[in-house]
């Protein structure tokens, strides 16, 4: 709760002043009956909102809006769906100046790694909300406007074709099938496929030489001062 996390951050200066912090609150409800611990219930969204403007009123940074597990029912359903855009949505609407949400379903006991795909899918929408609209004069395009008059369309428009691709990503989850004698694809089997092929063809860089003689002398102080056998 806030107290918890305020006596932390006071900790974090006293320890070292100036340090840097942010404050993130997570609100869940247990259910009565079962027991479970419900991040998407209405009341924690509400909450989670609550938390940003605490935040805000503190003068630090609010690290709200997971979708910390969703419902417990299978990935593919319109409820996980439903309920884990809720959370980040609102909070990034609130003012939230961070939000978190990757790949947790089962009230945040389960790493599920399909469900990448589908929070990829929501964050971007999200994100493309919480900037808003710029209007300048090469968004609101007046002189394209003007030439296309009121019968006329802007389909073979140079703006329209430079324009139009910025508005939203294309969604793989989405596509058709390759074979068009098929119905579409399963919306959890394409994640899968995109998982997959992340695995199998992701290759991490090395790192420069300089970082990581860095890193290995930051372990080797850390054994030294916890020595781990």
């Amino acid at each position: 709760g806030l107290a918890e996390v305020l006596s932390t951050m006071v900790l974090a200066q006293i320890i070292n002043p100036g340090c840097p912090c942010f404050m993130s609150i997570i609100p869940a409800i247990i259910d009565p009956r079962s027991g479970d611990y419900v991040y998407s219930s209405t009341s924690a969204q509400i909450a989670n909102v609550a938390a940003v403007q605490l935040a805000h009123y503190y003068g630090v940074p609010a690290y709200q809006g997971a979708s910390y597990g969703g419902s417990c029912y299978e990935l593919n359903r319109w409820q996980v769906g439903k309920e884990n855009v809720y959370l980040p949505l609102l909070a990034t609407l609130a003012g939230a100046d961070m939000c978190f949400s990757i790949s947790l379903i089962g009230d945040d006991n389960i790493w599920h790694p399909a469900r990448i795909c589908f929070d990829r899918e929501i964050n971007e929408a999200i994100n493309i909300i919480g900037q808003g609209v710029e209007v300048n004069g090469d968004t609101l395009a007046f002189d394209t406007i003007r030439n296309v008059g009121p019968r006329g369309h802007y389909l073979d428009k140079e703006h329209t074709a430079n324009n139009l691709p910025k508005l939203w990503d294309f969604s793989f989850l989405f596509q058709k099938s390759e074979n068009s004698e098929t119905k579409w694809k399963d919306l959890e089997e394409l994640a899968w496929e995109e998982i997959r092929w992340i695995i199998n063809n992701h290759h991490v860089p090395e790192l420069e030489p300089k970082v990581q003689s860095e890193l290995k002398q930051i372990i080797q102080a850390g054994e030294k001062e916890l020595p781990l056998s």
